[in-house]
């Protein structure tokens, strides 16, 4: 029945034109795979209980014809104690692949296929025109699905029946060759973890961080460890996260990448660990030039600069600038940096007069580049260029007179708005004063000139300080040349400042900046003289900016800016024209002289000789007339009274050190820095106010200075013992100077005698006998019944006097005027205006003095610096600045 069944089908394929002769040569052969096959030390095994598969492979030899028949009977058996397996479904035995060959394939017979070792079937397959190809390589036709349940044992295939029938191959010559295939069963130790979902392929974008999460499963639920095998990036051993940034020379290009997992059972170079291989395709995108392209520079015997930018959409990727070509090639030199700014200097007279064509290429890490071109017009004439004056050893207090100056430029000015920065703090602003150029009669007689002061910034960046300066030539369209061609180093404007007299701004430099915050800052009209017109006005911006050591341009910066006008100003019609770069801003400052190049220490009258007595005399007349006693050079004289080298100056203690070198007592070298402390007490009566001494070291020099509005007339006795230097009554202040030696008992200093109304002490110092500082408590004894508000203290307004000494250290009194009985606070600020130190009570009228150990409010030493201090009565406020010098 069977070979009659078998031979219709050969008939069937004859009458359909087929054909079973010329066949060529076919091998096939078996193997296993899947997760019940695995293999130990180069050897596969069958796991009991596990699906598997037998793979059955064939491959085609060279034939004058395709195969239009298939037939394929195999045996499954057992040797050596198996007796059973369970099948898959026979219908999914064919590969899909193999399936596209044949318009009929079919399971033709079944032997005892009941599980019960052996059994047998024969696959068959017709084609009625193509069929099987010749030469198609190795490939796997049918993959048969089974599980075996016993434990030992062997299963094998083999070609063909059993005991009761013996089928062949249905092939012509040459038959297909077919070796029998056994394996042994055998649990399994350990199976290797196998990918879920391996890529054949990765896409990532050039600079953006690549990710990947692959997920290996383990039968047995081990930890799956993964590792890179091969490949770049990294991976997460446990998550099995993969991750990569691709680097520049990776950009557009394919890269493999070779993933492993492993649990504790198998290492990473074992036979039997999973790999996953994949490809990784990197993207690259062309950078492209934003700014810079087809733009004219003006060129010179000096560095001009084109200034490019690129930008491309791979954000990690890696640009590089070149110039690719030149027409024609200049004899100055050139070259462009890796930000893009391309520097041309022309060198005359070769140059002159040419316009060279620069072409600059940007080129990322995988080669894709833009480019783009930019002229530098070697011109015959000459840029402009401005400076702000330099000042040298400016003395403090005095006035500081700084020219703007037309440094350079050939061609007609007809205009200018410059902008001026300065400190606010160290600088007050006069005036801005006209040049030559507006002089009228004159030789240029221009028409407009003014200035406006901007005291107060209008950004958190812009400066405290900033003057604005306008000057134009004419108000007509066509002014004539006789105004508008301005000689080399003419001066166009002055600015007058006031310099501090503060003595932390000593030795400082103190710069003056042009500042843009505006397009129309700093710019100029002008008319070249090539224009026969004489109605081409152009208006021209900063080509280049210099501070007072380097050039500090950058054009693409933005407002506010001290670095030169943006790029984008470029794109403005500044003064409804067009712009150009065409001048050179070069920036001034002011030198504050350093005190000791104008004095020499103890030399207070400036006659060559210091420590003299005539230097002792000229400094106790500072004490009793205040500045007016300084009249040969005020700086110098002040700077020389720091006696004792502690960098403060005109205070009782530089008088009291000064008196002891005079006596030979100690040399002229600076003092140990110490402090004692003692106590003045004050005992007003109907007509005098005595004043009474206690100290804890002898003492060398006592200074006094009481407010006296209408104290009469009056006198002064000296206590017994007491040297009374000297005293002087004017502007309401009593001021009164002792010194010599005064012993540590409590004893009368002195008695002042009046008539009209009784002097208030507004501050007192004291300095030791060797010149240690002194901190003095004072104490006010007013007779009994003596009404606090009487004519004898009663000031008329509320005020706030300058505190004593300033600058000090390490501390200072702050005095104030009460007219009537209030509650105070007097608060201490920093220089950025926190609050810290407060004083605060009620008194009654009169006058109050609170020291400050220039400490804040939990006792921490404050460091030097500018601090203010304010007062708050009622309804009066009032604040004064001074200066702590450590």
């Amino acid at each position: 029945m069977n070979s009659l069944k078998l031979m219709g089908i050969l008939i069937s394929l004859m009458l359909l034109g087929g054909t079973v002769f010329g066949q060529g040569e076919i091998v096939i052969r078996a193997d296993i795979s899947g997760v019940g096959a695995y293999t130990h030390d180069g050897v596969k095994y069958i796991s009991p209980n596990i699906p598997f598969s037998i793979d059955i492979y064939a491959s085609c030899g060279v034939s004058q014809f395709s195969r239009n028949v298939w037939s394929s009977p195999f045996t499954i058996n057992e040797e050596d104690g198996a007796s059973k397996v369970y099948f898959g479904n026979p219908d999914e035995f064919p590969r899909n692949d193999f399936l596209s060959y044949w318009d009929n394939f079919y399971t033709s017979y079944t032997e005892s296929w009941d599980s019960i070792l052996p059994n047998m079937y024969c696959f068959v397959g017709i084609a009625t025109f193509a069929g099987l190809p010749s030469e198609t390589g190795e490939f796997r036709a049918l993959s048969i699905s089974l599980t075996v349940p016993d434990t030992i044992g062997t299963i094998c295939i083999d070609s063909g029946g059993n005991e009761n029938y013996v089928y062949g191959w249905l092939f012509e010559d040459p038959v297909p060759s077919f070796t029998k295939q056994c394996w042994t069963i055998r649990n399994n130790p350990n199976r290797s973890p196998i990918f879920d979902n391996c890529p054949s392929s990765i896409v990532g974008e050039a600079g953006q961080l690549m990710t990947y999460d692959v997920v290996a499963l383990d039968w047995e639920n081990d930890t799956v460890l993964y590792s890179i095998a091969s490949g770049p990036g990294t991976i997460d051993s446990l998550t099995g996260r993969w991750t990569y940034s691709p680097e520049c020379s990776d950009f557009g290009k394919s890269l493999a990448l070779d993933i492993a997992a492993t649990d504790r059972f198998h290492s990473l170079t074992g036979s039997e660990v999973e790999h996953c291989l994949s490809n990784l395709i990197i993207g690259n995108s062309a950078p492209e030039i934003s700014r810079g392209c087809d733009t004219e520079v003006i060129a010179g015997d000096y560095p001009s600069h084109a200034y490019f930018a690129a930008g491309d959409p791979d954000s990690g990727d890696h640009l590089s600038w070149s110039i690719t070509a030149v027409d024609p090639v200049p004899s100055g030199p050139y070259r462009i940096d890796s930000l893009g700014i391309l520097t041309y200097q022309a060198q005359l007279p070769e140059d002159q007069g040419k316009i060279i064509n620069f072409t600059a290429r940007v080129t990322d890490c995988g080669g894709l580049f833009d480019e783009c071109s930019v002229r530098f017009n070697v011109a015959e004439v000459v840029p402009f260029a401005f400076e702000i004056g330099k000042l040298e050893k400016v003395l403090q207090g005095h006035h500081a007179i700084v020219p703007v100056i037309k440094v350079k430029g050939s061609e007609e000015l007809w205009a200018f708005h410059f902008r001026i920065a300065f400190d606010l703090v160290a600088l007050s602003l006069s005036s801005a004063t006209p040049g030559v150029i507006f002089e009228s009669p004159g030789p240029y007689e221009w028409e407009y000139f003014s200035y406006t002061y901007n005291p107060a910034p209008r950004c958190l960046s812009c400066p405290p300080g900033a003057v604005s300066v306008v000057g134009y030539a004419s108000s007509s369209l066509t002014p004539p040349p006789s105004r508008v061609e301005i000689p080399d180093g003419t001066i166009l404007f002055s600015v007058d400042f006031n310099v501090t007299n503060d003595r932390i701004w000593e030795c400082q430099t103190l710069p003056l900046r042009f500042f843009w915050d505006d397009c129309m800052d700093n710019a100029i009209l002008m008319r070249r003289h090539s224009d026969t017109s004489g109605r081409f006005v152009e208006s021209a911006i900063s080509s280049r900016v210099f501070d007072q050591s380097r050039e500090i341009t950058n054009l693409y910066d933005s407002f506010p800016t001290f670095n030169g006008a943006p790029q984008f100003c470029l794109d403005d019609s500044v003064w409804g024209f067009s712009t150009i770069r065409y001048v050179d801003f070069i920036d001034g400052q002011i030198d504050i002289i350093c005190a000791d190049t104008i004095d020499s220490r103890g030399d207070i009258n400036l006659n060559g000789i210091s420590n003299e007595i005539a230097d002792l005399i000229t400094f106790a007349n500072w004490f009793l007339q205040g500045m007016s006693a300084f009249t040969i050079n005020r700086e110098g004289q002040i700077a020389a009274t720091d006696i004792n080298a502690d960098g403060i100056v005109l205070t009782i203690e530089d008088y009291t050190y000064l008196d002891r070198i005079i006596d030979g007592v100690i040399p002229p070298f600076p003092k140990q820095n110490s402090s004692s402390s003692g106590s003045l007490n004050l005992v007003l009566g109907d007509t005098s106010l005595t004043v009474y001494g206690k100290f804890d070291i002898p003492i060398g020099a006592i200074f006094l200075n009481l407010h006296a509005p209408n104290l009469g007339s009056y006198q002064i006795i000296p206590g017994d013992g007491i040297d009374l230097m000297g005293y002087n009554l004017a502007d309401d202040s009593l001021r009164i100077l002792v010194d010599d030696s005064i012993g540590t008992e409590e004893q009368k200093l002195l008695e002042i005698v009046f008539s009209g109304t009784a002097p208030q002490l507004s501050y007192s110092l004291a300095a030791g006998y060797l010149g240690e500082v002194i901190n003095l408590d004072v104490v006010n004894d007013y007779p009994t019944g003596l009404d606090e508000g009487s004519a004898l203290s009663l000031p008329r307004a509320f005020a706030l006097y300058q505190n004593y000494p300033n600058p000090f250290n390490p501390a200072t009194d702050i005095r104030f005027a009460l007219p009537i009985r209030t509650d105070w606070e007097l608060g201490i600020y920093s220089i950025v205006g926190q609050k810290v130190r407060a004083f605060s009570g009620s008194d009654g009228a009169g006058y109050k003095i609170v020291r400050w150990d220039g400490t804040d409010n939990s006792g921490r030493i404050l460091p030097t610096g500018i601090y203010f201090y304010r007062l708050t009565a009622g309804d009066f406020t009032a604040s004064k600045k001074m200066l702590l010098l450590k």
